[in-house]
């Protein structure tokens, strides 16, 4: 226990001291008002970097949001890019896509499916059934025809040639490069005749009758139908592919 520092007599753990009276010092006056000073730099200082510290989140934030929302001025660009009519359908309608056009129909869908038909020989148009098949039957010569047909109904369409060649052979039709439908022929001469029919996209035939088969391939290697890119129609831009040639494949 510390000793009073003047009598050294009498400890000083109660001033004033029970000796000799003496009193510690008073602390200097200057000392707490430092230390006061101190706190408050620090508080004032701590603050400071807190707030700014919340400022640069807050901004990161924004800059963050801003950067994935969608730009209404593109968005409408494009929008307007996507309904932009890119299509001439085969009836010159002007479409968005080609799934938006209608399957050809009727004497028009006939002549555009088959352009040059009446280059086979010389035509005759025929109605069947009230309206509900047409034909072109154009003769080549004596012995052979061949006829360019519409449907109406896809399901008489396909049951006819069914029908007609009950025993085949058929094999897939070609146009091109690709396959669009069914052919069929004769095995022997039925009436003194060899037939042979194509049927494809649902509505749309030709049938070719000859002598021989022979005259009957000569005539079949005449026939000409729209490139299968273009049965519904074709790009504004983009002129219409070549004809192409039918077999069996």
């Amino acid at each position: 226990m510390e000793m009073c520092p003047k009598c050294g007599q009498q400890p000083m753990a109660v001033e004033p001291c029970g000796r000799c009276g003496y009193r510690n010092p008073p602390e200097p006056s200057h000392t707490r008002p430092l230390r006061a000073r101190k706190s408050v730099m620090i508080g004032v200082t701590g603050a400071a970097l807190c707030l700014a510290l919340v400022s640069s989140l807050a901004m990161y934030l924004t800059l963050a949001a801003n950067s994935s929302a969608p730009n209404p001025t593109t968005s409408t660009s494009a929008a307007a890019t996507d309904n932009v009519p890119t299509v001439q359908c085969w009836d010159n309608a002007i479409e968005l896509a080609l799934t938006d056009c209608t399957i050809p129909s009727r004497r028009a869908g006939l002549r555009y499916i088959f352009p040059t038909y009446e280059s086979t020989g010389s035509c005759v148009s025929k109605v069947h059934h009230k309206g509900r098949n047409l034909t072109y039957q154009c003769s080549t010569n004596r012995n052979s025809l061949v006829r360019f047909g519409w449907w109406r109904d896809k399901a008489e369409h396909r049951q006819h040639y069914e029908k007609k060649f009950p025993n085949g052979p058929c094999w897939a039709l070609r146009a091109g490069t690709k396959d669009i439908g069914t052919i069929c022929r004769d095995r022997k001469r039925v009436k003194g005749i060899y037939r042979m029919s194509g049927y494809f996209l649902g509505h749309f035939s030709f049938s070719i009758e000859a002598k021989s088969k022979g005259e009957q391939d000569a005539i079949l290697g005449r026939v000409l139908v729209r490139d299968p890119q273009n049965f519904r129609g074709h790009l504004v831009d983009v002129e219409l592919a070549p004809l192409v040639h039918v077999a069996a494949s």
